[in-house]
């Protein structure tokens, strides 16, 4: 126990075991309640619980910060420590020790907190009704992030309760139960006389806070989203939630997977959502992109030569200034970070740019077991490289070929030279198809044998394969780009019904006939 007043009143307190648990009772014998620490949670006015608060608010904060650093290198570990360790589960006793008047101000930033913590590592901007779902529990859908401040109520309720410290006319009391009455359906609703003749579970209670905060968010929701939101609540859905990270269990998910798996749970775009898995960096602030725009100065040039030649840097910050004016509109219009990579053309880069790469070291030395200053001078030594002039390379020079398919002897070759010269060639002002017309050039001395030619994607589509029979040839080939005529929507709309199905169409064009198979 630790006193903040420097009065000492009078007062008793009797420590009663009881099997595994302890019983606090106070009997208060004057009129004055000082501020004390009893057991780690705060017992006084307004201002002492704020200030003890305020002191657990940057304590957590460096926990969150921790658990970021995680999200650098496994995702989903970060977010199950951030469920189990690093939001509600911490802080839980609080509430229960605390009355809700006194706390549930404060525990709003710190559910703040853990918002941003999430943003911040799974690289997504939250809005209110995708982090709803998130505070829900598992089994209503959400990510069992739970709401400290939404749940205190039902903490102090069940905590007070279940130690036989409460009478009607406790006002801490009467104030929690208004707050959960305000927070949960009417028919779920509690009094005063049932909490004292039967106290209630902190379980149960949260469980009726869940229900109603679920039952909102669907009648709000849009068809999709219902339907949505009916499914992940689904029982056993949230499995993959609950289940603890493991590679050997084969029960883990690498970081692009489970930030595509979250926003898919959340409702959110997926198709945007595809960084490159080997980047260790998902999101920038507070999980919105950012728009990185290289730009080269020099410090030599007319308008930047006054201030470059007194100040180190000036030519890379004036850049910087002139791409701001330029795009923060647009960037803060789209939800992106506007950040200008500014360097100067003998490899000085800007400040903002520095503050980048900072970054990105950090969490390429994490992800890849090395030190961040090893990282840091990699990542110069690369970009700096490539401002360094290099001598100009041959472009060379592209061939096509006909070659006869048993002997693999090439026997035709045609020479590419510029798509003018190209577009001159015979048979382009009756096909107007470059690949068509290049096909027939290449198998031109064997018009009218009735030979079978192959062709790559380079070649094929509909317009060849009907050439072909027009010049006494027969055609096979695989149809990738060149796709008119061709039924690809409907093939890439067939469903197979197990490994190895296939399907064939059959079409007829001027008597030719014409086989599409997939």
């Amino acid at each position: 126990m630790r006193a903040t007043s420097h009065t000492t009143p009078l007062y008793d307190l009797q420590l009663e075991p009881e099997a595994s648990n302890s019983k606090v009772t106070a009997s208060v014998k004057s009129s004055f309640l000082p501020n004390l620490e009893i057991l780690g949670a705060p017992i006084g006015d307004l201002v002492h619980c704020s200030r003890f608060f305020a002191e657990k608010h940057n304590l957590f904060k460096v926990l969150l910060r921790a658990i970021s650093d995680v999200a650098a290198v496994d995702l989903h570990v970060a977010i199950s420590l951030l469920r189990m360790c690093g939001g509600y589960c911490k802080l839980v006793h609080l509430a229960r020790t605390t009355p809700t008047i006194l706390c549930e101000d404060s525990l709003k930033f710190f559910d703040e907190e853990v918002r941003l913590c999430f943003s911040s590592c799974v690289a997504i901007d939250v809005r209110d009704p995708q982090w709803q779902q998130a505070q829900l529990s598992p089994k209503r859908g959400g990510l069992g992030l739970r709401s400290l401040s939404l749940h205190s109520c039902a903490a102090f309720i069940s905590s007070l309760a279940s130690l036989e410290m409460g009478n009607p006319d406790n006002i801490h009391l009467q104030q929690a139960i208004l707050r959960f009455n305000a927070r949960v359906s009417p028919q779920d609703s509690i009094t005063m006389e049932s909490v004292l003749n039967s106290p209630p579970q902190q379980k149960s209670l949260s469980q009726m806070l869940d229900s109603f905060a679920f039952h909102s968010l669907l009648s709000s929701a849009s068809p999709v989203n219902k339907a949505r939101m009916l499914s992940v609540s689904s029982p056993h859905a949230s499995s993959w939630i609950t289940a603890i990270p493991s590679t050997r269990l084969k029960m883990h998910l690498e970081s692009a997977e489970f930030q595509m798996a979250i926003r898919w749970w959340l409702g959110l775009k997926t198709s945007d959502a595809s960084p490159c898995p080997f980047c260790p960096v998902l999101g920038w602030d507070r999980g919105s992109p950012a728009a990185l725009d290289i730009t080269v100065t020099s410090p030599l040039t007319p308008a930047t030569l006054r201030d470059a030649s007194s100040t180190a840097g000036a030519a890379a910050y004036a850049a910087e200034c002139r791409k701001h004016t330029a795009n923060d509109a647009k960037c803060q219009e789209l939800g992106w970070a506007c950040i200008p990579l500014a360097v100067e053309t003998f490899g000085n880069w800007g400040m903002e740019a520095q503050g980048v790469f900072s970054r990105l070291a950090s969490a390429l030395g994490m992800h890849q077991g090395t030190s961040k200053s090893w990282a840091l001078h990699t990542i110069y030594s690369r970009l700096n490289m490539s401002l360094i002039d290099r001598k100009p390379k041959g472009v060379g020079t592209e061939l096509k070929d006909a070659a006869d398919a048993e002997s693999k002897v090439i026997i035709q070759i045609e020479i590419q030279e510029g798509k003018e010269e190209m577009n001159k060639k015979e048979y382009m002002d009756v096909y107007k198809k470059a690949g068509t017309a290049q096909f027939l050039l290449l198998t031109k001395p064997w018009h009218g044998t009735g030979r079978a030619a192959y062709a790559d994607s380079a070649f094929a589509s509909v317009t060849t394969a009907i050439a072909c029979r027009q010049k006494g040839l027969h055609f096979a080939g695989l149809v990738k780009t060149a796709t008119t005529k061709f039924p690809k929507k409907f093939l890439d709309s067939w469903e197979y019904k197990e490994l190895g199905d296939s399907v064939t169409l059959v079409a007829q064009h001027d008597s030719y006939p014409l086989i599409a198979h997939e």
